[in-house]
């Protein structure tokens, strides 16, 4: 059964989708999926996989294009009978996906080490803490179900805590998440007052873990998708890595490596934030600026040249842990230091477990705060 759609754009196409599968959990009761994504260029098709709305058999579903991302009609294959398929025909044909939507409020509760969060109110979110403790975000969202809801508020909160993690110097997780009609309450903005220069600390204030302004104004511009996606992108990789090494011990030192490379990785993301004059070789035709050159300029920007040193050393051993499978220790020590003689060391010495690198992670926090004071980390 083929429906002609005849889209004009990659937005329309993902709304009428989100708008007809959450019409088939409204009729149906159902909506669900053994999603098997694919792609048939020669055919022009995408094929979803097989749903299930609850009727007798289920449907194969695909589109096909013109243009990539923009559909020109919808495929719904099954063996239920004819009567049936035209219902789901009549579904998919009269559908308007513009005036069905309406809002909802999507909220987690953050997994931080940090005190609770101080109360902020923002153009569609709102940060507070409740009398146990735990600290909740709260995002508005225009959607067809409470389902469409969850589905288009996960990217917008976990953006959020990407950012509050850089802000706050620490890691910022989801959890479990929750669906109202309305936000919770909040009658105050308590915002960072003291030296916003700080490094190897966190912006805790009166007991709170608390925003400055600019950084209020940075989740109101990510909410309104004018936060370059490399500052995005760089800030979920320091928040991954932070994470990552909340339970450090000795006896997980081999996961140091692991954060060591997001957090150097975090830095690239950001150092693509900035406009370079690219120039290539005559002869190779290669870029002659190098990733690492822009990485480093970047760290220049904020910090002194000692610390460009600093950082560039873990860049190097990132390299060589990434291409080469390289460590940075041994990761056998469990409590007897047996001090060894090495050949390719910097410090001569077989080294048996890797230093927690807390320091790289407040200076990489310290740059991502300072690129979101200026106006590189905005699209204008």
């Amino acid at each position: 059964m083929k429906i002609i759609l005849n889209h004009s754009s990659n937005h329309e196409s993902n709304e009428y989708l989100r708008a007809l599968w959450a019409k088939f959990r409204t009729v149906y009761g159902k909506c669900a999926w053994q999603f098997m994504p694919h792609k048939h260029g020669q055919s022009k098709t995408v094929h979803f996989g097989f749903m299930d709305i609850g009727l007798d058999s289920t449907f194969e579903v695909s589109i096909n294009y013109e243009r990539k991302g923009v559909i020109k009609s919808i495929n719904l294959e099954s063996s239920l009978p004819r009567e049936q398929l035209d219902l789901v025909s009549t579904l998919c044909s009269g559908l308007s996906q513009s005036s069905n939507k309406e809002p909802f409020i999507i909220s987690t509760v953050l997994d931080s080490r940090l005190p609770s969060f101080a109360p902020v109110v923002g153009n569609g979110y709102r940060i507070f803490h409740r009398d146990s403790g735990e600290s909740v975000l709260e995002v508005q969202v225009l959607a067809f179900d409470h389902h469409d809801a969850v589905h288009i508020a996960a990217c917008k909160l976990q953006n959020i805590c990407d950012l509050l993690a850089v802000f706050t110097n620490s890691f910022v997780k989801l959890t479990q998440f929750m669906c109202s009609k309305s936000f919770t309450e909040v009658t105050e903005n308590l915002l960072f007052s003291g030296d916003l220069d700080w490094v190897d600390d966190h912006p805790i204030e009166n007991k709170l873990t608390t925003l400055a302004s600019y950084q209020k104004s940075a989740l109101d511009l990510l909410l309104q998708g004018k936060v370059k996606n490399q500052f995005i992108n760089g800030a979920a990789h320091f928040n991954n890595a932070a994470f990552l090494l909340k339970d450090y011990s000795l006896a997980q030192g081999a996961l140091t490596d692991t954060a060591t490379v997001l957090y150097v990785s975090a830095l690239e993301s950001c150092a693509m934030t900035r406009d370079v004059v690219k120039e290539s070789c005559s002869s190779c035709g290669q870029v002659k600026y190098s990733i690492r050159r822009r990485v480093l300029d970047l760290v220049g920007e904020f910090l002194p040249s000692h610390l460009v040193r600093f950082i560039d050393g873990y860049y190097a051993s990132r390299s060589k842990f990434l291409h080469e499978g390289i460590k940075s220790s041994n990761n056998n020590y469990f409590g007897t230091s047996i001090p060894q003689l090495s050949l390719s060391s910097d410090s001569g010495c077989k080294v048996a477990t890797t230093v927690l690198p807390i320091n790289l992670r407040d200076y990489v926090s310290y740059i991502f705060r300072g690129t979101a004071m200026s106006e590189v980390a905005y699209d204008s």
